[in-house]
């Protein structure tokens, strides 16, 4: 089966891509590795502003820095669990703790549902 990229990013930050029967996957990942968008591609889909054209697609030297920190994949719990309290940032502690209480809530929902 064959999959083409739908051009949009789904909720949990995922590349969303269609088959040919018509069902949507959501791949993760890097948006920009996996589906590069070449320069100078209109981007109509932000086209907010009526009677201007729509922005394009620059070169990569011309966005800051931290631009391409949003395509990083954040750490699984798993890894998070195996850094030491004492040498975790606070990124990590605030993810770990998220983390953490997603799993006791789904724990909870699935006991409830028995």
């Amino acid at each position: 089966m064959s999959w083409q990229c739908v051009g949009r990013i789904g909720r949990h930050g995922r590349i969303l891509a269609k088959s040919r029967m018509n069902t949507t996957r959501a791949f993760s990942g890097c948006h920009s590795a996996q589906f590069p968008m070449k320069e100078g591609t209109e981007l109509k889909s932000l086209a907010i502003c009526t009677g201007q054209d729509p922005p394009k697609v620059l070169p990569r030297e011309e966005y800051p820095s931290w631009v391409s920190d949003l395509a990083k994949p954040l750490p699984t719990l798993a890894k998070l669990r195996r850094i030491p309290n004492e040498e975790a940032e606070e990124q990590e502690i605030s993810r770990y703790l998220k983390l953490t209480r997603r799993l006791s809530i789904r724990q909870r929902n699935e006991e409830s549902m028995a």
